[in-house]
């Protein structure tokens, strides 16, 4: 598949005991925000971009970094790589490197 649910990414992420809320972000853009938020809204991590009205994210799209940062992580694996386990398993790894 091309695509994703970032529904199902949000529930293996949070399965896994990494606190994360899927919600729009602006114009039906929807961002993974992981983690907790500081006083201007940031949070420590945010995965995106999806499309809001469709619940998707698309394995070209997909990167993740510090939430306000300028530095992301593009998903760079092949399409039977881009299951919500695998892409799971390479957003926990970067948010606890970023966290250490």
């Amino acid at each position: 598949m091309e695509t994703m649910k970032m529904s199902e990414l949000t529930d293996e992420l949070n399965k896994r005991g990494i606190k994360a809320i899927g919600e729009m972000s602006g114009g039906n853009c929807a961002t993974i925000y992981i983690g907790e938020s500081d006083a201007d809204g940031y949070y420590e991590f945010a995965v995106g971009p999806g499309i809001f009205s469709l619940d998707e994210i698309h394995h070209q799209e997909i990167c993740w970094g510090v939430d306000g940062g300028e530095e992301a992580t593009y998903f760079d694996g092949t399409l039977d790589d881009f299951t919500v386990q695998n892409v799971a398993d390479l957003i926990i790894s970067a948010y606890r490197k970023v966290g250490a």
